[in-house]
């Protein structure tokens, strides 16, 4: 829709010497091509006016609704199958680690017995039984950490029918949303079309009065009523349609696009106080 708007101010032109199709009178609306593009119908089109804007638009319009489309499944499937088979694939590894593991501790023991035992021969040895046996040992507090995760991280596996079912809800929340957010998104449209309808007001019911007279007196009420449309242009077109855009663009911004990305986890911020650090050192103690 962007990409149309820009095309739209810089194909069509008001001008008498532009072609027919390309004038103002035969200017397609984009938000009527967004509606006909997820409704897959055609409007009537006016007599020496194209009905789309490049010849391979309604293919491209049909490939981005299909496109949209195929990400539902790719939504709704993607991470359970990602999820199944990377349990799968731990599974088949965590097996050869602990045999690799219990090999390795084996052969340590039996190198450490041929060393202490004086009658074992030290020449029986090979050489990759050595350096398992010499190799360095994992730090103890790594050891610890790397337990300790894999048994919050088996504790945290959540079955596979309950990531099924979140994601699920998840995709149907995301396409509803989605949906809902793009018609939201359209009551930038309806105050573009109030801003219209107030400056048209505001031009034939005030300031045209002023020139309808063609006399001295007229020429004084001109005056009158352009400082009444100046007024009311800047107070309301300016002061109040721009607060009200604003505040409807910035309702746009957090509610609509930041809920894509934001999720509420972490932890509330506290800010750093010293009151607050002593009064807890006081209650320890």
């Amino acid at each position: 829709m962007i990409i149309m708007m820009f095309m739209k101010w810089f194909w069509y032109s008001c001008e008498q010497t532009s072609p027919t199709e390309y004038g103002s009178s035969c200017a397609p609306s984009v938000l009527i091509y967004f509606i006909n593009m997820m409704l897959f119908k055609e409007n009537p089109v006016q007599t020496g006016c194209n009905l789309y804007m490049f010849k391979t638009q309604p293919f491209i319009q049909k490939i981005l609704v299909f496109v949209s489309l195929a990400c539902i499944p790719v939504l709704l499937l993607g991470k359970p199958l990602y999820v199944t088979l990377t349990r799968k694939r731990n599974q088949k590894t965590k097996p050869t680690q602990q045999r690799k593991t219990e090999n390795h501790s084996s052969v340590r023991k039996q190198v450490s017995f041929r060393l202490h035992d004086e009658d074992s021969p030290a020449d029986t040895l090979t050489e990759d039984d050595a350096s398992i046996a010499f190799e360095d040992e994992e730090d103890p507090l790594q050891k610890y950490l790397r337990e300790l995760h894999e048994q919050k991280t088996e504790e945290q596996e959540e079955p596979i029918s309950e990531v099924f079912i979140h994601q699920a809800i998840h995709t149907i929340e995301y396409v509803l949303s989605t949906i809902s957010h793009t018609a939201s998104y359209l009551r930038l449209w309806a105050l573009s079309l109030a801003h219209a309808q107030l400056s048209e007001v505001l031009w034939q019911m005030v300031f045209q009065l002023g020139l309808k007279s063609n006399s001295f007196v007229g020429a004084l009420k001109m005056f009158a009523f352009f400082a009444a449309w100046a007024g009311g242009t800047v107070a309301i077109l300016i002061l109040m349609e721009g607060l009200s855009a604003f505040l409807h663009t910035l309702r746009l911004h957090w509610v609509e696009f930041m809920s894509k990305f934001y999720t509420g986890l972490g932890y509330p911020f506290e800010p750093f106080s010293l009151r607050d650090i002593f009064e807890k050192e006081r209650e320890e103690k």
